[in-house]
Formats: C-alpha cells, structure tokens, sequence
C-alpha cells in the first residue's frame, strides 16, 4: 500500500538519521522512540551544563540560551506541554513524567489546536483514501 502511495517512504533509518533530516517522521515502538527521546534530553541538559560552565557572564549564558532556542526550537518540554498519541479515537496528548504545573497550559493549547485542526478526521480520511488507492 505505500508504495501505491504518494507517501515518500523511506524504510529504515539509523540514529544519527533523526536529526540529519532524512525523514519528517520516524515511526518506533513506544519504548525506544522514549529511550531516544529521555537519551537526547540527558545529553542536551548535561551538554547545556558544561557549556553554561564555562561561560564567563550572565549574559553569555542568555544570549547562548537565545542562540539555541533558535537552532532547535522549541523543544522544552515544559514549553510545549506533551507530545499527541496517535492511534486512539480522540485527541490524547501525553505530558512529559517531570512536568510541572507551567507544563499544562501549553499541553491545552495544543490539545485544541489538534480539535481544532480535526487532526483524527485527517487521519482517518488519509488512511482510507491510502487504502482504497483514491487519489488524495
């Protein structure tokens, strides 16, 4: 069915893949695309501390923090609030296990903007479209 698709389907990819931008999606079981995920995190917060370290300012700090959050976006997850399950009838967002309480107002935002957006009708009319080979 994917190949029959206009889906640009890449099949396997490796580690370093990810964030070298072979594909937009990365589709994993939910225990390794978490271990990615808590692996990428650690590294980020330790690399973040050696850095901040070794700056000699304040200011230096900050303008490294701007600089990054240019690179990378917004990948805070106390920012972004929760990432969306797919797969369930409904729009469920799962917050991150260390979130506090500035983590959940962001986590509605985006949980409205999913229901908003009828992220669930896409979805479905997607993969029956996918299925059936109609055209999309």
């Amino acid at each position: 069915m994917i190949s029959q698709s206009n889906l640009n389907f890449v099949g396997n990819v490796e580690g370093q893949d990810i964030f070298q931008g072979v594909a937009d999606v990365v589709v994993t079981d939910g225990f390794t695309g978490n271990t990615i995920l808590k692996v990428v995190e650690g590294f980020t917060q330790f690399l973040l501390h050696q850095i901040s370290a070794s700056l000699t300012s304040a200011e230096d700090t900050e303008s490294l923090r701007r600089l990054l959050r240019k690179i990378l976006g917004a990948s805070d997850y106390s920012e972004v609030g929760g990432a969306a399950l797919l797969g369930v009838q409904g729009v469920v967002l799962i917050g991150h296990g260390r979130s506090q309480a500035d983590a959940v107002p962001p986590a509605l935002r985006a949980v409205r903007a999913a229901m908003d957006a009828e992220v669930n009708r896409h979805i479905v009319d997607t993969v029956a479209q996918i299925s059936t080979g109609s055209p999309q």
